[in-house]
C-alpha cells in the first residue's frame, strides 16, 4: 500500500484499525455465520437419505450379480453334462463308422 492508501485506511471509519502501515497485508477480511445447528439437520437429513439408498442400490447391485453368476454357473454345469453326454454317445458311434465318415463329420464337410 502506498502511503495514500494508508492514510485512507486509517482514517475511514468502517476499518478494522487504524494503525495501518505502508506494507502492510492489503486488507483483512472477517467471516461470522450466525446459523442454528435446526436449520442444517435438514441437509444432514437429505445427505442421510441419500446415502441410504446408495447403500441400498449397492446392496441390490451385489445380490442380482451374485443370482446371475450362480444361474451362469448352473448353466455351465448342464453344458459341461450334456457335452459328456454327447462325447459318450460320440464314442459309442465311432465303433460303428468309418474312420473316414467320422474325419468328414468332424471337419463339416460331407460328400
Amino acid at each position: 500500500m502506498s502511503q495514500s492508501c494508508v492514510d485512507c485506511h486509517n482514517s475511514h471509519p468502517l476499518s478494522p484499525k487504524t494503525d495501518w502501515n505502508v506494507g502492510d497485508v492489503r486488507g483483512i477480511q472477517t467471516i461470522s455465520v450466525d446459523l442454528p445447528v435446526f436449520k442444517n439437520a435438514f441437509a444432514f437429513t437429505y445427505l442421510l437419505s441419500f446415502m441410504l439408498l446408495a447403500v441400498t442400490v449397492g446392496i441390490a447391485f451385489i445380490y442380482l450379480q451374485k443370482r446371475q453368476a450362480s444361474i451362469i454357473r448352473g448353466m455351465n454345469g448342464a453344458l459341461a453334462q450334456s457335452n459328456s453326454f454327447l462325447a459318450t454317445i460320440s464314442g459309442k458311434l465311432s465303433k460303428y463308422l468309418s474312420p473316414r465318415f467320422t474325419t468328414a463329420y468332424s471337419v463339416g464337410t460331407w460328400m
